[in-house]
């Protein structure tokens, strides 16, 4: 079936296509590792660059994962299904951060940024869903 502009399916594929550009760069920000952006989040200079370049190395490869499910996202639904995973269990990872390990500002904020990307996934999903099983992708 054609893909057409407008449908849920369409703003599922556009949702997780932000979304792999969001982690991708997130991902390369975390390889690079510039001083000042860590600076402006509120972070020590980086003394040992091996695990910040790790994350950034898992975030691209996250990336990767919500672009192919952008491409076709009833025919690879795991991956639509895998991507809320990621960015619920991420924001809870980044919630019991913020209150038990550093309450900085960054780290609340990302968390919140994953909850809702989370949530607006898992809504376009359905929405896709619906549709893909009305027959009108």
């Amino acid at each position: 079936m054609p893909r057409s502009r407008g449908t849920p399916c369409a703003s599922l594929r556009l949702v997780l296509g932000l979304v792999a550009a969001h982690s991708a760069a997130i991902g390369l920000g975390l390889c690079l590792q510039p001083p000042a952006f860590f600076a402006l989040l509120g972070f020590a200079p980086v003394s040992e660059p091996f695990f910040p370049a790790q994350g950034g190395m898992m975030h691209l490869i996250l990336a990767a994962g919500y672009g192919l499910g952008a491409q076709d996202p009833v025919g690879r639904r795991a991956l639509v299904v895998y991507a809320v995973f990621v960015k619920t269990a991420a924001a809870l990872f980044l919630f019991v951060y913020w209150l038990f390990v550093s309450r900085q500002w960054s780290v609340l904020a990302s968390g919140v940024v994953d909850g809702l990307m989370a949530l607006v996934i898992a809504a376009a999903h359905a929405r896709c869903r619906q549709a893909s099983a009305a027959g009108r992708r």
